[in-house]
């Protein structure tokens, strides 16, 4: 039995850019305009150099963050320090907005991959929000539900996945939020991402990653340029990404 090619954000070539993420699946992505303007008019404005943590796994977590521009890469490190990237956000995306909830302390690490700026919500800030609109909390609620659906989704769907289709999700997510348009199909990346990036954006082996990787670049889906450190053919990426496995 063939099992039918998932539905893809990169299914169509004419859809694909680095434009920035909507709010989705996040806390002032379900507020009101009246709350969320309120949410955010007292945030702090927040400026990260590229390479600059904003925060690591078990901090002090009593602010969220939402991007207004740059790219934040969210990552966890082993006991061996070695790091795996979970996601990377862009302009639009929150970062940390669990902790307006629990205040916990950070399951990951982020970092800024280019210069940022972001808005600080003080959890503090948050809590008075919701005790003047108290209804909030039934939004948060099939957020978060909702949520957990879509990572249940991707889960059960990724398992469907051959090595080579999530190989080319992660390049195509790199490309989307830091690549530029280069040509027909092509997008350029200048930030460099080592082999163990990509792997752990796409929960494979680092040789697996670089088996498949040089495998590409010798049938020209990849390759770079004087610019650019790494230039991705999309249509191409995106044929790969759609497979599935036959079961």
């Amino acid at each position: 039995m063939k099992i039918d090619p998932m539905q893809s954000s990169f299914s169509d070539t004419r859809s694909f850019s680095a434009a920035a993420s909507p709010l989705r699946h996040d806390i002032l992505g379900v507020l009101s305009d009246e709350a969320r303007t309120l949410a955010l008019r007292d945030a702090e404005k927040v400026n990260l150099r590229k390479g600059q943590v904003l925060f690591h796994r078990g901090d002090r977590a009593d602010c969220a963050y939402l991007i207004r521009s740059g790219i934040i890469k969210i990552s966890i490190i082993s006991p061996a320090e070695e790091q795996r990237i979970v996601a990377l956000q862009g302009p639009n995306a929150m970062v940390g907005d669990l902790s307006l909830i629990d205040g916990a302390p950070r399951g990951v690490t982020a970092e800024a991959m280019v210069n940022c700026e972001l808005l600080g919500i003080n959890r503090s800030a948050f809590q008075a929000i919701t005790i003047r609109y108290p209804h909030i909390h039934a939004q948060i609620s099939l957020m978060l539900t909702n949520r957990l659906r879509t990572i249940t989704d991707e889960i059960s769907q990724a398992a469907f996945l051959p090595m080579r289709a999530r190989i080319a999700r992660a390049l195509l997510r790199l490309a989307q939020l830091l690549g530029e348009h280069t040509g027909v199909d092509l997008y350029g990346i200048e930030q460099p991402m080592s082999q163990g990036d990509i792997a752990g954006m796409a929960g494979v082996t680092r040789e697996s990653a670089n088996r498949t990787l040089t495998e590409w670049r010798t049938e020209g889906v990849l390759g770079s340029s004087d610019r650019h450190r790494l230039v991705v053919n999309v249509r191409r990426l995106m044929e790969e990404a759609s497979r599935v496995r036959e079961i």
